[in-house]
């Protein structure tokens, strides 16, 4: 079987209230391209908080994400957010990049 090119997704969360969405979205789009690697930058960089519902959906659809073959990367993520999602343990930390510095795949500026 030949692996197809992934594909590359980003979305901007600024109210912890788009977690849901975006969780129903990428639920979608794992539905809909079977086991074509997905890579989803998810721009956390104004969204300061998310509670234990949310971080749980980000874990989970790190998770996800790489049982598929993609990838999570959170772009911008304050201390508060980082910090819980650290909490998860070690096989649930999708990588975190800092406000500013260039997404993985991305030349730098």
């Amino acid at each position: 079987m030949t692996r197809g090119r992934s594909l590359r997704f980003d979305a901007v969360v600024e109210d912890p209230r788009d977690m849901g969405h975006l969780a129903l979205y990428i639920t979608m789009l794992t539905g809909t391209l079977g086991r074509r690697p997905i890579h989803v930058h998810v721009d956390l960089a104004r969204c300061p908080s998310v509670d234990a519902a949310g971080v749980d959906l980000l874990v989970e659809l790190h998770r996800r994400l790489r049982d598929l073959g993609g990838r999570l990367t959170l772009l911008g993520p304050s201390t508060q957010i980082r910090h819980l999602v650290q909490l998860s343990g070690p096989d649930a930390l999708p990588e975190m990049v800092d406000a500013g510095a260039p997404a993985p795949g991305e030349p730098s500026r």
